[in-house]
Parts: C-alpha cells; structure tokens; sequence
C-alpha cells in the first residue's frame, strides 16, 4: 500500500515537473460540452465537438478565435506545437500581465535567466521555439497586447505573421532588454506584413535593447545560416521605445520595404549589425524618429526608393571600419540610389571612416556632393505598394483596409521636382498624382484603368482611339496616354503622311474626308476662253452695193480731180 501510495506520489510530481519544464498541457476545453468555453477554436473532425485552446495551451491543430483572452503571468498565451499550424484572431484580443517575472531572455523555461538576445521572453502572445521550432505558421487578424513580448520566434522557419496588431508589449527595467513586438530569433523565409507595431517598450541602448517593434537575430558560419531570407512588408512600424526595426547577429539577404517607420525613439530601420550584409532596402517612409532614419555597419545592401525625412539627427549613415580596406572591415559596397534623405539637423547623409565602396547615385538630400538634387521643391510621388499595377490614390496615412484596420499604404514618396521623373522611371512611381488604387495593400482590389494609344501598324503615326486599357504599369513601350492622329492604326498605307486615293472610299490621309470631298480630289474648272469675234458673212447683194458704193467714191474722186 506504502509502495503503491509511493508510485502514484512519484507519478504525480513527474507530471508536475514535466509541465513546469515543458509549459502547460494542451487542456484545452470543449465547447460543445461547456459553452462556456472560449479562445482559440477548431471542430474535432472525429467527434464534430468544438475544442477550443486557451492560455497557457500548445496548438496542435489550427483554429480561429471566438472571443478575447485574457492571460496570466505564469506562461505564455498561445504556444505553437506542430508545423503548418493557422492561428485566425479574426480581429479579437489576447491580453498578458505585462508585469510577469517571466520577461526575462528565456523561453525555455529553466531556472537560470538566459540573458542573450537569442532568447525571447518567456511570457509572449505567440510563441513558436524549438531547434528546430514549428515551421509554416500563419498568425492573422490578431490584436496582441500587454505582454512581454508579442510574438516570440526562434528557429520557427516560414512564419507569416499578417494583419496583426501588436502593441504596448514589453517591460522597463532590470528584465527589459528582451521586450518587443515581434522577436525574430534565427528565423528564416519568414513573412511580416500588413501589421501595426508600436508603443512596445523595454531597457537598455545598443543593439541589445529592448523596445522594438521587429527585432532580428540572426547567426551564420557552418549549418547556422540563420536569420536569413525574410521579408518586412507594408508595415506600419511608429512610437516604439528603441526601433522600428531593429537586427543584429549576422542577419543577412532580407528584404524590408514599403513599410512606414516613424516616431521611433532610436531609429527607423537599423540593420546596425556589422555582418547586416545583402539586404534590399526600399520603398519605404522613414521620418521623425528620434536619432537616425537608417542606419547599418553592414556590406552589400541595396537602399533604394525610400523617403527619410525629419529624423531628429541623422537621415541614413553607413558605419565603415577605419581599415583594413576591403576584403576586409565592414561598412562598404553598399548602393544608395533614388532616395529623398531630407530635413536633419546634423546631416541628411552621413559616411564614417574608410566608406569603402559606397555608391551614392541620383539622390536628393542637402549633404555637400552626396547628392544630385537638393531638397527645395519636393513633390510627392505615388509608388504601386501591392504590385497590381496601380497606382496609390490617398494621399497619406491610409491603412490596409483589413479585419484590425492595420498596416501601411499609399504614403507618399517626395523628391526635388527636377529629378521626379528620373526617380519615377528607377522606381516605378508617378507624379504629381495620385493614382487610382483605394486600397494599396490589397492587389484584388485594383485602380481604375487607363486608356493608352499606340503605332500598332508601325507606320510611325500613334492611334487616335485607344489601342488597349489596364493598370498604368501595363502600358507597352512606345505607347502615350494621350491620342495621336492615325485615324486608322490597323492599315499602314492610312496615316496623316499618306496621300489621298480618290477612288478607295477611304479617308486615307486622316483629314476627315473621303475621296470626292477631299480637296485632294477635286479636278479644278479650267477658266473658259472667249471664242472669237465673228466677222458677218458677205452676200451677193452685199457685194453688189458695196462695189457700187465703191464705184460712186472713185467717180467723186475723179471729178474733184477734172475741176482742179
């Protein structure tokens, strides 16, 4: 009895432990049964029972929210615990305890703090772990707030996170350098779109702080190629502690671009890791964060078509090394081309050290000899966010239309009006604008088309009636949005150059009239010769008196001559 009572004892603190290292069972309850019962919810295909996941629970099978959670301290809300797993919020609410212990740098439950970065904090809205983690999750249309850390990665391969909200997570203080919106910890090909990020707060200054929206973490060296190949999109990133976005650790060849970073309280987008090499920066509206729009120590990157305006001190700098010159250091053969860097009141561009390599090409900004335009007179530019070939039409500060009414579009570029049209024809914009597209995030929803005319017959004459219609990004090379004065563009031998035919029934030099009505056609009426004066025909009888008449003047003349 002793020794039975003795097993199940055993048997029971095994479970306890078991759970305490590995987090709460997946106890999730049944809503068929209990209706009561709300969170995270899919239908058990073997019984047809409504199973829904709460706090605390592993997710096994994807499932849909039905109501807000509320979660404690203890654990985290929702743990990931198989691969290809959807977590639909559709647009309810799950709430931490921001004041947990467990905001420490350590996710896996052990008794001692972990405190590098690699780790996100314990209690997170969503976390997905593991070596490897879970991999191909879809976490959407979900509100996430007040825990330590929103969304926590590591190792968690083909994550989409999109349409999500995530804010006011994180902790000041001793435990505060592991708190952000999203923590990305050696994640590769993962997607973050579409989403708000902001008041995430945490502690600390460098590359280890705490408080940004999007924080990357990566590794590289043999097998450990990791933080790689991910793409920050249309995401609006504002008034977090440290960073928009935020990488160190040898994050490399991710893409960020048409996102809105501002009011950040260290930088926008800060790829500030040395081995930050082969990123695609572009697209994207960085203003009013409190130290720099951009800043990287890193190699190889690719800054294009952004906008960064108004940041406290410094628009973008690129941190090289003081030598050796290349192959070695860092900060060198980066290319930034096609951005608007204005509005800073230490220096719009700033190069430190060696800047080995840099190309700085058709920019506007005011640093002496960084730029081929100035920042007086800037436009604003309309750029195609969602790819559909249309145009946005807003002119600022729109959202995704989306469940939460989250992300970035249509915020408008600016460049100096003499250089727009270059700009425009490097990265794909147009000016003045707007364009027709009411929704940029979303490429089903298109803009209205627009009517293009071409030289179809290729008789060198453009088409008066349109030649074909669509998204302003479709038009052909060679064509015009205004028509040109080929009246007839499926016949070459028609044109306004051609000359008419009098007999074809055809107008065939485009002057609006057909043959006889052509001028061109029209013989003239020859101006008539008068004929010649008649000279009266002479009749016998006519003559006879006339040679009588001339017979009596010779008998006058010959008397006046006999008298003398």
């Amino acid at each position: 009895m002793n020794a039975k009572r003795g097993v199940i004892v055993a048997t029971a603190v095994a479970t306890v432990f078991l759970v305490a290292m590995v987090g709460a069972v997946s106890a999730h309850c049944n809503q068929t049964a209990n209706p009561n019962c709300h969170g995270c919810c899919y239908v058990n295909s073997s019984n047809g029972c409504i199973w829904c996941y709460e706090c605390g629970d592993t997710v096994t099978q994807s499932c849909t929210f039905d109501g807000n959670l509320t979660c404690p301290c203890t654990s985290w809300g929702l743990k990931i615990g198989a691969d290809g797993i959807t977590i639909d919020g559709a647009g309810y609410k799950i709430t931490g305890s921001v004041n947990a212990p467990n905001c420490n740098c350590n996710i896996t439950y052990v008794s001692v703090e972990n405190t590098s970065s690699a780790y996100p904090a314990k209690h997170s809205g969503i976390i997905n772990y593991g070596s490897p983690g879970k991999n191909n999750t879809v976490i959407k249309n979900l509100e996430i707030e007040n825990f330590c850390t929103g969304i926590g990665l590591r190792r968690a391969d083909y994550t989409t996170v999109i349409d999500c909200k995530i804010h006011d997570n994180g902790k000041t203080g001793a435990l505060g350098s592991c708190t952000h919106g999203i923590h990305m910890s050696e994640t590769n090909h993962c997607k973050i779109e579409r989403n708000s990020i902001y008041n995430n707060t945490g502690t600390g200054t460098g590359c280890t702080a705490g408080g940004d929206g999007i924080f990357m973490y990566g590794e590289a060296g043999p097998g450990k190629n990791w933080g790689d190949w991910n793409t920050i999109k249309q995401n609006h990133l504002y008034n977090n502690r440290w960073s928009g976005l935020l990488a160190r650790h040898k994050c490399m060849h991710n893409t960020v671009e048409y996102n809105n970073a501002s009011g950040n309280g260290f930088g926008g987008i800060v790829p500030l890791c040395k081995m930050s090499k082969y990123w695609t920066i572009r697209y994207n509206v960085i203003s009013n964060n409190n130290m720099f729009g951009l800043k990287t120590q890193g190699s190889y990157n690719t800054i294009e078509c952004n906008t960064i305006i108004n940041n406290d001190k410094i628009g973008l700098e690129i941190v090289s090394s003081a030598g050796p010159p290349p192959p070695g250091g860092h900060g060198k053969n980066n290319t930034v081309t096609n951005n608007t860097i204005c509005g800073h009141t230490v220096k719009d561009i700033k190069t430190t050290a060696g800047n080995w390599g840099n190309i700085f090409d058709e920019n506007t900004c005011d640093t002496p000899g960084a730029c081929d335009w100035n920042c007086n007179n800037l436009i604003s530019t309309y750029y195609d966010y969602d790819g559909d070939g249309y145009y946005s039409k807003d002119p600022a500060g729109c959202t995704c239309n989306n469940t939460l009414d989250v992300g970035s579009c249509c915020n408008p570029g600016l460049f100096n009006a003499s250089g727009a049209g270059t700009h425009c024809a490097n990265c794909d914009c147009i000016y003045p604008g707007p364009g027709t597209d009411p929704n940029d995030c979303d490429d089903s929803i298109l803009g209205t088309p627009i009517n293009w005319y071409c030289d179809d017959d290729g008789d060198g004459y453009i088409s008066s009636t349109p030649s074909g219609s669509g998204a302003p990004g479709g038009m052909p090379p060679g064509c015009q949005l205004t028509p040109g004065d080929d009246c007839d563009d499926t016949k070459p031998n028609v044109n306004p150059g051609a000359t008419e035919d009098c007999y074809d029934g055809i107008d065939n030099d485009c002057d609006g009239l057909i043959d006889g009505n052509d001028p061109d056609c029209v013989v003239p009426t020859p101006t008539p010769t008068p004929p010649p004066e008649e000279v009266p025909a002479i009749t016998p009888l006519g003559f006879l008196l006339a040679l009588i008449s001339l017979f009596g003047l010779a008998a006058v003349a010959m008397r006046k001559m006999y008298k003398r």
